[in-house]
């Protein structure tokens, strides 16, 4: 993957997609999100969150699909204050802008050369997204069995079919 764009364009759409302006202390490092630029040969990027995506024109030069922590890149795009274009490049070993590398194994990046075999969401999203819900289901369970037997049963009746 690689495209040309303008820094400050670039910058300002990074900020708008960014889901990880919550503080620290109501989530993990671990837990931070990933962000997904998305190129095709449309001539537009495609820049997504889990909550909110953004589309902007940019000289694409390579399609493909990159998935990254959401902190880091932002903010040292962010840095880059003495460029007005910036070409952003990823290939098996590293991703590249400005006078940055990154390495695709230590920086927690995924490539997807490819952009119609890459998934909409980071894997490891998806598995964090399925966990919570793991979790509310087994909360739904716990309160259902502290309920008296009484109540349980008189909810029951007023909503057939009510299982969990």
């Amino acid at each position: 993957m690689i495209f040309t764009v303008e820094r400050v364009r670039l910058v300002k759409m990074l900020d708008l997609v960014r889901d990880d302006k919550a503080k620290r202390a109501k989530r993990g490092k671990e837990e931070a999100p990933y962000l997904r630029i998305a190129t095709e040969n449309t001539g537009m990027v495609c820049l997504a969150g889990l909550n909110v995506e953004a589309s902007f024109a940019a000289a694409i030069h390579e399609p493909g699909v990159v998935f990254l922590k959401a902190e880091l890149f932002p903010n040292l795009v962010a840095t880059m204050t003495a460029d007005r274009l910036i070409t952003v490049a990823a290939n098996a070993k590293d991703l590249t802008f400005g006078d940055v590398t990154m390495l695709m194994g230590k920086a927690d990046i995924l490539l997807y050369p490819d952009p119609a075999t890459a998934p909409q969401q980071h894997p490891g999203d998806r598995q964090r997204a399925m966990g919570a819900v793991e979790q509310k289901i087994v909360n739904a369970k716990v309160a259902r069995d502290r309920l008296p037997q009484s109540s349980r049963s008189s909810r029951q009746a007023h909503r057939p079919g009510f299982d969990l």
